[in-house]
């Protein structure tokens, strides 16, 4: 694998979508108390945040893999691509959550 594969697979605006996604997201879930959903309930583990990083891990995940082009490029390529969209989703995740916490102290 060649790094400049993976710099071609990445595309910019749809980078910025996924980011802006990511941010929608994030003011969303504090606006529907989404972490008060995931205190109450034990999904996966008894630790109540290692269950709300692994939640929002997935949700990330997803964000990433839907936009992937798995047509093109190599597995190595591809698995990349997948990780930096994912990034950018959690991202802008995080971000939205900040946004939303900063405007409602206000």
């Amino acid at each position: 694998m060649e790094l400049s594969d993976l710099l071609l697979d990445i595309e910019t605006p749809k980078l910025a979508i996924i980011g802006t996604t990511g941010v929608i997201t994030g003011v969303l879930s504090n606006y529907l108390k989404f972490d008060r959903v995931l205190k109450k309930n034990k999904f996966f583990t008894k630790d109540k945040h290692l269950d709300s990083e692994l939640i929002k891990a997935s949700i990330a995940f997803i964000g990433g893999f839907g936009a992937t082009e798995l047509s093109e490029g190599n597995i190595y390529s591809n698995v990349g691509e997948m990780t930096v969209y994912s990034l950018a989703f959690r991202t802008g995740f995080e971000l939205g959550d900040r946004i939303y916490k900063s405007v409602r102290k206000r």
